[in-house]
C-alpha cells in the first residue's frame, strides 16, 4: 500500500492522475506469476481491508488461473 506515490522513490506511474497505489503479487509455486496493481487519483485511498481483499483475489488467481 503506497499512500502517496510521489513520495515513493523509483515509482513508475501508470497514469499521471495516480496519487496512491495498491500492489499485490500473485504467487504460484513460490514464483510471482502476475501482479495486481490498483491506482487511485486520491491520496491515501487504500487501507488494510482493501489490501486483504486484493490478497484474497491474488490467492484465487494463483489457485484457479495460473
Amino acid at each position: 500500500v503506497v499512500p502517496d506515490v510521489h513520495r515513493f522513490e523509483g515509482h513508475i506511474a501508470c497514469s499521471a492522475a495516480s496519487n496512491s497505489e495498491l500492489v499485490v503479487p500473485v504467487i504460484k509455486n513460490g514464483q510471482v506469476v502476475a501482479v495486481i496493481d490498483v491506482d487511485s487519483e486520491y491520496f491515501d485511498h487504500f487501507d488494510a481491508q482493501d489490501k486483504s481483499g486484493i490478497e484474497d483475489i491474488a490467492l484465487l488467481l494463483a489457485e484457479n488461473v495460473f
